[in-house]
């Protein structure tokens, strides 16, 4: 049977402040949250660092690595231009952070707001400038936080693939789906988990000692320049096990939906007790593997490694990274790693990435409302100061509605 609802990790035993070739940074506000919940796990073999512009959240953190992005430590105020900007002045302290002998960076954060949305692509670049394995974790915002927020929050991912090897999205909407009867903290706890999840498969294969070894060159093999991915990790025991292992570690509930089936690169580790008293992996199972592969492309990248770990008794643990799908789904077979999607406007962009990311059948994104001013209305002075003074992303249908009935006095 698959275990579903008990805990996604087993840390125990763990120290936090081992040397590791791996680092999580969370940027913002949402992102800061994340790795706070993954430190407090008492997590080894990575390290950690928290980025933000608001001084007073960022000393509230357990983590010891903080940096202050920009100078004035007041925050953002929910603009991605200045999260951007504040990360630039940084530039020098972000790259002394990831000069410790880190190769591989998670950078987290929730999408939507102005830190991490305009922060974190400025450090996966940077990362990637520096040769450093970069894979961006990001949240999107739920339907009900309004068309305002998810449109900055699509534009902030639409910059995050530039920068990033590999990208996943997790979903907040889908939480309405996947935890119905969990409580609001309980559900974004399950979401954070997701992080916690992906560093530890990582550092599970890199450390595996079994039949076939994976390395970390392996890892990079799968999700250097992978786009979308995937890292994801079930447990089974009892009859067919190492299906439904499989099968659980294909129901990633938060990460945005994804054809594996479709994805160009896969590594595919198996962990096993090593006992010969009936609980390690049986020769007869691993044709679960074959009828598995059979539904992928044949020219796919892949590679199978099998590992040991006498604490799992009779479960199996399967650990799946896939990368190079997902967004390639629509009927034209474009996603937004190809020439279409920068050939269209922002509006045609943005109603795209909704599509892919929501509910394609959902009815989508408002109409842009667009005023245009008569030669006559120039000279309004208030009217044009609330244009000058209000940032684009705030210029809202109600912000329009305002300026008709201004000029209508």
């Amino acid at each position: 049977m698959i275990d579903t609802d008990g805990p996604l990790i087993d840390f125990e035993g763990f120290s936090k402040r081992k040397p590791s070739i791996i680092k999580v940074v969370g940027v913002g506000g949402g992102g800061c949250n994340a790795v706070k919940h993954m430190y407090e796990q008492d997590f080894a073999d990575v390290t950690f660092a928290v980025c933000n512009t608001d001084a007073a959240a960022l000393n509230l953190s357990p983590v010891e690595k903080r940096l202050q992005l920009g100078s004035d430590g007041l925050g953002v105020g929910g603009d991605p231009q200045k999260g951007q900007l504040a990360t630039e002045r940084s530039v020098d302290d972000i790259r002394e952070m990831l000069s410790d002998g880190t190769r591989m960076v998670f950078i987290t954060t929730g999408l939507g707001g102005g830190t991490g949305t305009g922060g974190a692509p400025v450090i996966a670049r940077i990362a990637k400038e520096m040769g450093i394995l970069t894979v961006g974790i990001v949240t999107i915002p739920f339907l009900y936080e309004g068309m305002n927020r998810i449109d900055k929050a699509l534009l902030g991912l639409e910059e995050m693939t530039k920068h990033v090897d590999s990208l996943m999205v997790i979903n907040n909407q889908r939480m309405f789906e996947v935890y119905p009867t969990k409580t609001a903290v309980e559900a974004f706890e399950r979401a954070d988990d997701t992080l916690c999840v992906a560093a530890k498969s990582i550092v599970d294969i890199i450390k595996i000692s079994g039949e076939i070894n994976p390395d970390f060159n392996d890892v990079r093999a799968v999700l250097e320049n992978g786009g979308v991915a995937i890292i994801t990790t079930a447990y089974a025991e009892g009859v067919d096990r190492l299906n439904h292992a499989i099968t659980g570690a294909l129901n990633t509930p938060l990460l945005n939906s994804n054809n594996i089936y479709k994805s160009k690169r896969l590594l595919m580790t198996i962990f096993t007790s090593k006992a010969s008293d009936g609980e390690a992996l049986m020769i007869t199972e691993l044709g679960e593997i074959e009828q598995f592969m059979q539904r992928f492309d044949e020219r796919i990248s892949c590679k199978h490694a099998i590992g040991y770990d006498d604490s799992l008794g009779k479960q199996i643990k399967v650990t799946i990274l896939a990368s190079g799908f997902g967004l390639e789904d629509d009927p034209d077979d474009e996603d937004i790693y190809g020439d279409e999607m920068y050939r269209m406007t922002k509006g045609e962009r943005l109603q795209r990435l909704f599509e892919l990311f929501y509910d394609r059948k959902a009815k989508g994104r408002p109409n842009w409302n667009i005023f245009v001013f008569h030669s006559s209305q120039l000279d309004e002075d208030d009217v044009i100061s609330d244009i000058e003074t209000t940032p684009t992303y705030n210029r809202t249908s109600h912000f329009v509605g305002n300026l008709r009935m201004k000029l209508k006095k």
